[in-house]
C-alpha cells in the first residue's frame, strides 16, 4: 500500500515519516498499533528516496493481510485442536473405552502443534518483513523555507492535504 507522509527527522538511512490516517487504516491495523486513535501516525521508515525533513514523500507499507493473520493466529490452532479431539476420542474408544480421555490427550497434543505451526510460520514472514520505506520524494521544502518545490510525479488527495 502506497501513502503519502511528511518527513520530520532523518537518522542515517532512517527517517521519521508524520501520516495521516485515512480509510484503509481501519483495515490495517498498523496505525491502530502505533499511534493513538485521532492522531497522526508517526512511524520510521526506510529512506531509500534520500528524503530530508520537511519532504513530502510517498511510503510503500507492507500489506498485512489481517485476515489472513487473524486464520493463522486463531484458526489453525482451532482446526488442529478439533481434529486432535476426533482423533483422540477415536483412538480412544478402540484402545479400551476412554474415548473421552483420548480426545482430551489428542487436542491437547494438536492444540500445542498448532501453536508450533503458527510460530513457525511468523517467524519465517518476519524474516521477510523489510517494514515501511519511503519511495518517492512527492514535494521538497528547499533552504529551510515554507517554498514546496514539486517533483514530477503522480499527486494523491493524501499528499495534498498533507502538503497543507
Amino acid at each position: 500500500m502506497l501513502e503519502a507522509g511528511v518527513v520530520t527527522e532523518v537518522r542515517a538511512d532512517q527517517a521519521s515519516v508524520r501520516m495521516t490516517r485515512n480509510a484503509a487504516c481501519a483495515e490495517c491495523g498498523l496505525c491502530h498499533q502505533l499511534a493513538h486513535p485521532g492522531h497522526d501516525l508517526v512511524l520510521s521508515a526506510a529512506n531509500l528516496a534520500g528524503a530530508r525533513p520537511g519532504d513530502l514523500v510517498r511510503v510503500q507499507l507492507p500489506d498485512l493481510g489481517v485476515v489472513q493473520a487473524a486464520f493463522w493466529a486463531y484458526g489453525i490452532p482451532t482446526i488442529a485442536a478439533a481434529a486432535g479431539a476426533i482423533l483422540g476420542w477415536v483412538v480412544g474408544g478402540r484402545l479400551g473405552g476412554q474415548a473421552e480421555l483420548g480426545a482430551t490427550a489428542g487436542m491437547i497434543v494438536a492444540l500445542v502443534l498448532g501453536f508450533v505451526a503458527v510460530n513457525r510460520y511468523d517467524r519465517r514472514l518476519r524474516s521477510r518483513w523489510r517494514g515501511p520505506a519511503i519511495v518517492e520524494i512527492l514535494d521538497s521544502r528547499t533552504g529551510g523555507g515554507d517554498e514546496i518545490h514539486l517533483h514530477p510525479g503522480p499527486s494523491t488527495p493524501d499528499a495534498q492535504r498533507l502538503s497543507r
